[in-house]
Parts: structure tokens; C-alpha cells; sequence
């Protein structure tokens, strides 16, 4: 249990109500990552999901909140839940944030991390959930407003940009917010680490609540093939689930079309629905090779 024993936490019904990710989830999905936060706000490191330092499995985690694997799957696949490349850990980065947040000003005051009395005058107030938009609002991002229009073409893909945003989210949170020539920097040096690995960063360094951006120390070949192991490991259990769907798309299909008179739109949905499975299989069928 956390060392100081808090009654609630934060929820953001805005935030619930108008993230992308997680209404691309399903409405089983939705409902267990209510009892998730609740295990995560409760666990011995609020947020993470782990007892004694061991971090809770996928089939563990699916047991306890009375649900099928593929659900907890859906939410890790969907980045509504997160996993830590080095260890497999699952956590809500938004708990961890907020509690980081809290900590540091139990401890400096309510300035958020300056010495009382030296407030940031431009800082009004505490953030709320409207200075923390979700972590899909890709068009908030403050690499527009600043005058970086493009990614690198190696970042620019949906999930750098949803972790560049927890990133952005995160500076602003410690009172550091990225200036223009801070994100060019940032962005040059991670386009040299690479796609991945750029990520793990970012995620990495949010975790140790840096204002840089650093790589996790004693980073080697060993804690590469761990990490490869656990996103494999992760991709084929997805890859598993997806087929199961699949399947069960194929079979309500065929039935459909099967009877005198098919309902055409049900159809139609279900041809859009077994042609994303069939995507989502290949591109995961790809990153097992």
C-alpha cells in the first residue's frame, strides 16, 4: 500500500469523455480501466501495477478485474494503458504524473517545485484537466504554435506524436515549458535514436520526472533484447487475440449472408470490421518477423 494512504484521486470527466484512444476501446474495455485505475491508485507505487516490485502479467490483470485477456490488450494496443520497454511494468501515466506532481509540491510548496514566494507569475492556479488535454489531442500540439510544423520523417507517426504530447504535458506540469529552439534540439536528437527508441526515451525520462531527455542508464545489449522480448512477447499475445476476432467476425458474416434476406448495412459494417482485423494482423504478423 502507498506510504501516505490518500482516500481518492483525480478524474477527469472531460478528459474520459473526449480522448480518442479510449473511445476507439470497447465499452468492456472502458469499464474495466475503471477498476484498473482503482488497483493502480491502490498499488504500493501509485500508478504502476505491481506487488513487491513484480509487475502484474496481462492474465493476472484480466483475472482480477473479471475480463477476457484481449481486453487488456485492447486498452495496452489503444495506448490507454501503458507498459515500460526495460521491465513489462503496466502503469497509467496519468497517475504517475499526478502523483509526481503532488509529491513535488507537498514538498516545495504549492508553487508545483519553486520555493514559496517565487511563483511563476504567468502560473495561475493548479492545472486542471483543460491544460492536460488527452493523449491523442495530436492537433494541441505546442510544436505548431512554435513554429515546428513537420516532424522528422523517422517520428512522424500517431504514437511518437501521443507520447511527444505526455511529453509536452509533462514539461508544463514541473513549470518548464518547451520553448521552439528546445523542441528542435529535442526532436533532432531524437530522430538520431530512432523511432523505438526515441519513445522509450521520452517515456523513460517522463518516469524519472527529468527536464531533459535522457537514455536509461546502463542502456545495453542486454536491456535490448529484454525489451524486444517484452514487446514480442506482447505483440504475439495481440496477434492471438486479433485472430480470435477475426474468426468470430468471419463466422457473424457468414450467417448474415447466409439468410434470405441479409440485413445490408450489418454487412457492410462487418466488411469493414474483418478487413481492419485483417490489417491490424498484418501489420503485427510484420513486426514479428
Amino acid at each position: 500500500m502507498p506510504s501516505q494512504k490518500r482516500p481518492s484521486f483525480q478524474f477527469y470527466p472531460g478528459d474520459w469523455l473526449k480522448d480518442p484512444a479510449l473511445r476507439r476501446v470497447s465499452a468492456a474495455a472502458r469499464g474495466a480501466l475503471i477498476d484498473i485505475l482503482c488497483l493502480a491508485f491502490e498499488s504500493e507505487r501509485r500508478g504502476v501495477l505491481a506487488t513487491n516490485g513484480r509487475p502484474w502479467t496481462i492474465g493476472e490483470l484480466a483475472n482480477i478485474c473479471h475480463v477476457k485477456r484481449k481486453t487488456i490488450v485492447e486498452l495496452l494496443e489503444n495506448l490507454v494503458l501503458h507498459t515500460a520497454s526495460r521491465t513489462g511494468v503496466m502503469f497509467s501515466a496519468r497517475m504517475v504524473r499526478d502523483e509526481r506532481l503532488r509529491r513535488r509540491r507537498v514538498r516545495f510548496g504549492r508553487s508545483g517545485g519553486q520555493a514559496k514566494g517565487k511563483q511563476d507569475p504567468k502560473q495561475k492556479g493548479t492545472p486542471s484537466s483543460s491544460s492536460s488535454s488527452s493523449p491523442s489531442g495530436i492537433s494541441s500540439l505546442s510544436t505548431k504554435k512554435k513554429g515546428v510544423s513537420v516532424f522528422p520523417s523517422a517520428l512522424n507517426t500517431n504514437e511518437f506524436k501521443r507520447t511527444w504530447l505526455e511529453w509536452e504535458q509533462h514539461r508544463q506540469e514541473i513549470r518548464h515549458e518547451l520553448k521552439a529552439s528546445t523542441i528542435k534540439a529535442q526532436l533532432t536528437k531524437l530522430e538520431k535514436l530512432g523511432h523505438d527508441k526515441a519513445i522509450e526515451v521520452i517515456r523513460h525520462s517522463i518516469e524519472q520526472g527529468w527536464t531533459g531527455l535522457f537514455e536509461p542508464r546502463g542502456s545495453n545489449q542486454a536491456g535490448t533484447d529484454q525489451c524486444d522480448a517484452t514487446r514480442r512477447r506482447n505483440n504475439l499475445q495481440a496477434l492471438n487475440c486479433r485472430r480470435e476476432d477475426l474468426a468470430h467476425a468471419l463466422l457473424v458474416l457468414a450467417e448474415e449472408r447466409e439468410k434470405p434476406d441479409p440485413n445490408r448495412n450489418l454487412v457492410a459494417r462487418s466488411d469493414a470490421h474483418v478487413a481492419d482485423l485483417q490489417e491490424r494482423i498484418t501489420s503485427l504478423e510484420k513486426e514479428l518477423e
